[in-house]
């Protein structure tokens, strides 16, 4: 598959935070970017650099005090709540560095919650979320509490809920910086999986350069701004 058509591009996006009356934290100085359909970008940096407030931006869970992110042809910040909401239920998924799954709800419960959110059948739901925990290897597990779960299994059922709703962007937010050497391979190793077989963009915030290495294009963010980014060889 051709990464030429883009998904998301950002326009001079800044944000800043009051620290107090007399005090304004710039976090974000002016970031343009552009990804492209299929592509797998990790961003990297310092921390306090701005990459999880970058991140949230695109995804439209925080919004910039300056600049666009636009999805395909529309500016995501110029949205009503409730068509902001609709654009990370269904295209867009979140994994963070903790998996939030919900203590009192099975795997199989949790996967299919994003379903029911977006107004589909529970047996509609029920039947893709098995689908995906089959994908990440859990078929065994579907009936298991979080609790009765490694922290691999864990991150997994997120990227398995994370997918419900066939989302086009990936957003991961240190998803391996919870877990040991052995389960963050394997769940480096699934997302890329999950790039090949579907197509899905993946952007990546990581302080793991081995999994920031795997990807078609490293972002270094420093002191709120874009040090570099290109292509990997």
């Amino acid at each position: 598959m051709k990464k030429t058509d883009y998904i998301l591009r950002a326009k001079d996006i800044k944000k800043r935070y009051s620290m107090s009356k007399k005090q304004t934290l710039e976090v974000l100085k002016g970031i343009s970017l552009d990804i492209r359909k299929s592509e797998t970008i990790a961003v990297i940096g310092p921390s306090g650099a701005g990459k999880s407030t970058l991140l949230h931006i695109l995804g439209g869970l925080d919004r910039p005090d300056e600049g666009e992110v636009y999805y395909g042809k529309e500016n995501i910040f110029t949205f009503q709540d409730d068509l902001l909401a609709r654009f990370r239920n269904q295209d867009v998924g979140f994994v963070f560095q903790f998996h939030h799954l919900l203590p009192e709800f099975t795997a199989l419960e949790n996967v299919l919650i994003p379903g029911l959110i977006h107004g589909q059948s529970f047996s509609k739901s029920e039947k893709q979320a098995k689908e995906l925990l089959g994908m990440v290897g859990l078929s065994e597990r579907v009936s298991h509490f979080p609790a009765e779960l490694s922290g691999g299994e864990q991150q997994r059922v997120a990227v398995a809920r994370a997918l419900l709703n066939n989302p086009k962007i990936l957003f991961a937010d240190e998803p391996s910086g919870n877990l040991d050497r052995t389960g963050g391979e394997q769940l480096h190793n699934l997302l890329w999986t999950l790039n090949n077989d579907t197509g899905i963009t993946l952007f990546i915030v990581t302080h793991n350069m081995s999994l920031a290495e795997k990807a078609d294009r490293i972002i270094r963010l420093i002191d709120g701004k874009i040090a570099n980014s290109g292509e990997q060889n």
